[in-house]
Protein backbone atom coordinates (compact mmCIF):
# COMPACT_ATOMS: atom_id res chain seq x y z
CA UNK A 1 0.00 0.00 0.00
CA UNK A 2 2.83 2.40 0.83
CA UNK A 3 4.34 1.85 -2.62
CA UNK A 4 1.04 2.78 -4.25
CA UNK A 5 0.95 6.03 -2.29
CA UNK A 6 4.55 6.68 -3.33
CA UNK A 7 3.51 6.05 -6.95
CA UNK A 8 0.83 8.73 -6.73
CA UNK A 9 3.30 11.12 -5.11
CA UNK A 10 5.92 10.36 -7.75
CA UNK A 11 3.44 11.06 -10.53
CA UNK A 12 2.59 14.40 -8.93
CA UNK A 13 6.30 15.17 -8.49
CA UNK A 14 6.96 14.52 -12.17
CA UNK A 15 4.02 16.71 -13.16
CA UNK A 16 5.29 19.55 -10.99
CA UNK A 17 8.86 19.27 -12.26
CA UNK A 18 8.08 18.66 -15.93
CA UNK A 19 5.05 20.86 -16.50
CA UNK A 20 5.74 23.51 -13.88
CA UNK A 21 3.39 25.32 -11.57
CA UNK A 22 2.61 29.00 -11.65
CA UNK A 23 3.39 31.06 -8.56
CA UNK A 24 -0.34 31.36 -7.91
CA UNK A 25 -0.77 27.59 -8.04
CA UNK A 26 2.18 27.12 -5.70
CA UNK A 27 0.85 29.75 -3.26
CA UNK A 28 -2.53 28.03 -3.18
CA UNK A 29 -1.04 24.57 -2.68
CA UNK A 30 -1.01 22.76 0.64
CA UNK A 31 2.58 23.26 1.87
CA UNK A 32 2.78 19.96 3.77
CA UNK A 33 1.29 17.95 0.92
CA UNK A 34 3.65 19.64 -1.53
CA UNK A 35 6.64 18.58 0.60
CA UNK A 36 5.38 14.99 0.74
CA UNK A 37 5.08 14.96 -3.03
CA UNK A 38 8.57 16.39 -3.54
CA UNK A 39 10.07 13.73 -1.22
CA UNK A 40 8.62 10.90 -3.33
CA UNK A 41 11.32 8.42 -4.35
CA UNK A 42 11.83 6.63 -7.63
CA UNK A 43 11.05 2.88 -7.64
CA UNK A 44 14.74 1.93 -7.58
CA UNK A 45 15.40 4.23 -4.59
CA UNK A 46 12.73 2.66 -2.37
CA UNK A 47 13.24 -0.33 -0.08
CA UNK A 48 12.03 -3.54 -1.67
CA UNK A 49 8.76 -5.04 -0.53
CA UNK A 50 9.80 -8.31 1.22
CA UNK A 51 7.33 -10.52 -0.66
CA UNK A 52 8.29 -9.02 -4.01
CA UNK A 53 11.98 -9.42 -3.19
CA UNK A 54 11.52 -13.08 -2.26
CA UNK A 55 9.53 -13.74 -5.43
CA UNK A 56 12.30 -12.08 -7.49
CA UNK A 57 14.98 -14.18 -5.81
CA UNK A 58 13.03 -17.39 -6.40
CA UNK A 59 12.44 -16.47 -10.06
CA UNK A 60 16.17 -15.79 -10.54
CA UNK A 61 17.07 -19.11 -8.91
CA UNK A 62 14.59 -20.96 -11.12
CA UNK A 63 16.04 -19.37 -14.26
CA UNK A 64 19.55 -20.40 -13.22
CA UNK A 65 18.40 -24.00 -12.73
CA UNK A 66 17.12 -24.36 -16.26
CA UNK A 67 14.02 -22.30 -16.70
CA UNK A 68 10.52 -21.98 -15.42
CA UNK A 69 8.49 -25.18 -15.74
CA UNK A 70 4.85 -24.75 -16.60
CA UNK A 71 2.34 -27.45 -15.75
Amino acid sequence: MQNQIEDFDLNAKHAIEQFGWSIETFDNADYYRYNEIMKAKEHKERPADPLTAIAGIRMAQTKRKGGVKRG
